[in-house]
């Protein structure tokens, strides 16, 4: 174990790897038994309540229950918020390949506007980790949901804007 000048034991490289590891599994774990029953119903944060898929609905129920409770081990906020992020570009990225399966495709409208809704979500999510998150830093009871609701309301124009030019 590192000792950093203060002399406080500090995580290694690997410890912080299953630190993260085991962070996700429980934020993971505990959403999942929770929605095992009583699934919210997969509809966007945009004002427009667009449908996305119930995977989609999740990973994001997902990714903010892990911000606000990554707020909770505040030594390791930004690794585990990191962390979170580069998960949520992966989602992202793979939303992408399948959108490059349907594109070509003439009778998959449906499909391809459920792509397109979560990819909106997806991305969203990713600027808002990364733009967004001053309001929860300066909020005495910060919750990751309302901040991200009002970032997306505020953001939507740019954030399709961004979404179209990724599929372009």
């Amino acid at each position: 174990m590192c000792i950093n000048s203060s002399t406080e034991a500090k995580l290694t490289s690997h410890q912080l790897d299953e630190l993260a590891m085991a962070f996700e599994l429980e934020v993971f774990t505990n959403l999942f038994i929770e929605q095992r029953d009583k699934a919210p119903e997969p509809l966007s944060r945009r004002p427009s309540k667009s449908p996305i898929s119930k995977s989609c609905r999740f990973f994001i129920d997902f990714l903010i229950r892990g911000l606000d409770q990554s707020r909770k081990f505040k030594p390791h906020y930004v690794r585990l918020t990191r962390q979170l992020i580069l998960i949520a570009k992966v989602a992202y990225t793979k939303l992408l390949q399948d959108f490059d399966v349907l594109d070509p495709c003439h009778k998959c409208s449906d499909d391809k506007a459920m792509n397109l809704n979560d990819r909106i979500e997806i991305m969203a999510m990713i600027e808002f980790m990364m733009k967004g998150l001053s309001p929860l830093d300066k909020s005495p009871d910060p919750c990751a949901e309302t901040a991200f609701t009002n970032f997306f309301e505020m953001n939507q124009g740019a954030i399709e804007i961004r979404v179209n030019t990724f599929a372009s």
